[in-house]
């Protein structure tokens, strides 16, 4: 082979290496799966899931007419390391018809300022506040996992 070809062939590898290379570099880096807690709750069929905003509760609430509605307080950090809130259902104003109702539950457990930081929460208990005294007295939930 002659010296040019041999120069030659030496310099297109190394652009071609160069090229890859530089190639590699300006890639962006994958993102990094974020693990995220799975809870289990009772009563069955609540859920709850870690959101930026706080913990969503979700779920279906019997009520002994219907027309309830409810409202949720700031979530607090007990010494324990569980988080807490209370639920207050309230009855509708006026007559209503006496059948079961059912009251959906769609709410964000707002991380007040002492909560602010805090990583991810093994335990959440809301109590249940509610003028009759029949089905759940609280909704529990508990961390039995991470997903990605």
């Amino acid at each position: 082979m002659r010296p040019r070809a041999i120069l030659s062939a030496a310099l297109l590898c190394a652009l071609l290496h160069a090229e890859t290379a530089q190639a590699l570099v300006a890639r962006k880096p994958l993102p990094v799966p974020v693990s995220t807690p799975v809870y289990g709750c009772t009563p069955k069929g609540f859920t709850l899931s870690r959101t930026k905003q706080g913990y969503h509760l979700n779920g279906v609430l019997d009520t002994p007419t219907p027309g309830y509605s409810y409202r949720i307080s700031t979530a607090t950090m007990q010494a324990d390391g569980t988080m807490t809130a209370t639920l207050t259902l309230t009855p509708p104003a006026g007559m209503v018809i006496q059948v079961l109702g059912k009251v959906s539950i769609d709410a964000v457990l707002a991380l007040g300022a002492t909560l602010k930081g805090v990583g991810t929460v093994g335990k959440i208990s809301v109590t249940l506040d509610k003028p009759f005294n029949w089905g759940p007295s609280a909704i529990d939930c508990k961390m039995v996992g991470m997903t990605q």
